[in-house]
C-alpha cells in the first residue's frame, strides 16, 4: 500500500512539474511575442523611413521650383542642404534597419539583446536631437526668407505669429513622434527584456 501510495504521489508530482514548465514556457513565449511585436512595429518605422526620405526630397526640390522659392536669395543653399541631407538620411535609415535585423532574441542571451537595443536607442535620441536642430536651422532662415521676399520690412504681426506657430507645432510635432513612434516601443522592449530575464532568474532558482 505504502508503494502504491508513494508511486501515486511521485506521478502527481511529475505531473504538477510537467503543468510549471509548460505555464513557465508559455509565459515566455508571451513575453518574447511582446518583445517581437514592439521590434516589429521600429522594423516598420525604419522600413517606412527608407520608402519616404527620397521621395521628400523629391518633394521639396518640386515645391521650390514651382513656388519659384529658389529667385529667394539664400534659399538654394536651404534646398540643396534638405536634399543631401535626405541622401545622407537614405543610408543612416539603412543602417539602423541592419542594425535592428541583426538582434536575434532566440540566438542572443538577454545581456547582448538589452545592450544592442540600449546603443539603438541612443541612436534615436541622438538622431531626435539632429533631426530637431535640423528643423529650427532649416525653417527659421526660411520662413525669414519667404516673408522678406512678400512683405519686405514690413512687420505684420498676425502673420509672425502664425509663422511662430506653425514653427512651434513642427517642433512639439517632431517630438511627440519620437516620443510615440520610437521610445514607446524602446521601453516595451526593454520591459519584456527585463521581465524574460526576472523570469528566467527564478526558474533557474
Amino acid at each position: 500500500m505504502e508503494l502504491d501510495e508513494m508511486k501515486n504521489l511521485w506521478e502527481k508530482t511529475n505531473k504538477i512539474a510537467e503543468k510549471t514548465k509548460i505555464s513557465e514556457g508559455k509565459i515566455i513565449e508571451m513575453l518574447r511575442k511582446s518583445y517581437k511585436g514592439a521590434m516589429n512595429s521600429l522594423l516598420s518605422l525604419e522600413i517606412l523611413g527608407l520608402i519616404i526620405i527620397l521621395p521628400c526630397a523629391t518633394i521639396i526640390y518640386c515645391m521650390f521650383s514651382f513656388w519659384n522659392l529658389n529667385a529667394i536669395y539664400g534659399v538654394e543653399v536651404l534646398k540643396w542642404t534638405f536634399i543631401a541631407l535626405c541622401i545622407i538620411g537614405f543610408f543612416w535609415q539603412g543602417y539602423k534597419y541592419k542594425f535592428l535585423k541583426g538582434i536575434k532574441i532566440a540566438e542572443m542571451n538577454i545581456l547582448e539583446v538589452s545592450q544592442k537595443v540600449l546603443r539603438y536607442r541612443k541612436y534615436i535620441i541622438n538622431e531626435a536631437i539632429a533631426g530637431t536642430i535640423f528643423f529650427i536651422i532649416f525653417m527659421i532662415p526660411l520662413m525669414y526668407f519667404v516673408y522678406t521676399f512678400r512683405f519686405g520690412n514690413e512687420i505684420i504681426f498676425p502673420l509672425i505669429i502664425y509663422y511662430a506657430t506653425i514653427f512651434a507645432l513642427g517642433v512639439l510635432m517632431i517630438l511627440f513622434l519620437y516620443k510615440k513612434l520610437y521610445f514607446n516601443n524602446i521601453k516595451k522592449i526593454q520591459e519584456s527584456l527585463a521581465e524574460i530575464e526576472e523570469f528566467q532568474k527564478e526558474i533557474d532558482e
